[in-house]
């Protein structure tokens, strides 16, 4: 997929989610500690709920999260989402992990219908207008992921998923992101959202690296 389109898609579902589920957090204008310190400052706010179900105690989750953190504090949206969001279940972090295997798989065998099957409804109808040559007009998903994901490379089509899912961070009722350490040795975050159906959906075509990972 066209990787400004990409990118876009990520940010912008990023701002969203960080403005609705981190404003209860510190703000990044009264941050003036260490990246570990506001984070753990954070985490001993919102985190023993999210652990419920996990079968990890609160201090083993807290060092899986350190692992995603970047220098910066909440300055950095990465912090703010770790810190903001509320820590998903195993059984959450499994779901995310199954659909996001699904997809990046499907992706990188070049089967565009399997990859959209695994996306949200936002992120279909994101690429379904965006990937239109017309303004205005629709192009099938499939259509759309084709057209670009035929001319990549298969790097750049690979499932880059090392292990499944270390982190999944709710920022409200339906949205997350789920954070995984990538076969290349740096970390990355992608959107995901819980549809209606409590079924977890890919909400982006590929993920983001996570800056100095």
């Amino acid at each position: 997929m066209n990787p400004k389109l990409l990118l876009l898609s990520v940010l912008v579902i990023l701002a969203l989610a960080v403005a609705q589920g981190c404003g209860g957090s510190s703000s990044p204008s009264s941050s003036g500690s260490t990246s570990s310190s506001n984070a753990d400052q954070g985490q001993t706010e919102g985190q023993t709920q999210g652990n419920e179900g996990s079968g990890q105690t609160e201090a083993n989750r807290d060092g899986v999260l350190a692992e995603f953190r970047i220098p910066g504090g909440l300055k950095k949206e990465t912090n703010q989402i770790l810190v903001g969001g509320k820590e998903g279940d195993a059984e959450d972090r499994e779901a995310a992990s199954r659909v996001l295997e699904e997809s990046f798989d499907a992706r990188e065998h070049r089967d565009w219908t399997g990859q959209c099957a695994t996306l949200s409804e936002k992120a279909l109808a994101y690429v379904e207008t965006e990937g239109s040559p017309i303004v205005g007009a629709t192009l099938s998903c499939v259509k759309s992921v084709k057209s670009v994901g035929e001319k990549a490379s298969p790097e750049a089509l690979a499932n880059n998923m090392k292990e499944p899912v270390a982190v999944l961070r709710r920022v409200n009722k339906t949205q997350a992101f789920a954070f995984y350490h990538g076969t290349d040795g740096k970390n990355y975050l992608i959107p995901v959202e819980e549809d209606k159906n409590g079924e977890w959906k890919v909400a982006s075509l590929a993920p983001e690296a996570i800056p100095g990972s």
